[in-house]
């Protein structure tokens, strides 16, 4: 769930239906991580970005996904 005004700003910013479907799901933000994920995969299936690329990518996708599990602080 959207918890925050700023993400549901840029939220908007996407076609209606894949919106939809993320708003949808229990956790959006986890959605998120995991179709930038299947999107990175089918670029390295395609021979698109390199393994190295997609590895440093896929270690980016991981630590966003770390960070959005810790509590807020601020």
């Amino acid at each position: 769930m959207v918890d925050d005004e700023d993400t549901r700003t840029e939220l908007k910013k996407i076609p209606t239906e894949e919106h939809d479907r993320l708003i949808a799901n229990v956790n959006t933000y986890k959605c998120i991580i995991n179709e930038q994920s299947r999107d990175l995969l089918k670029l390295r299936k395609d021979n698109l970005i390199k393994d190295f690329r997609h590895m440093e990518m896929v270690n980016l996708l991981k630590s966003f996904y770390t960070l959005q599990g810790k509590k807020r602080t601020y």
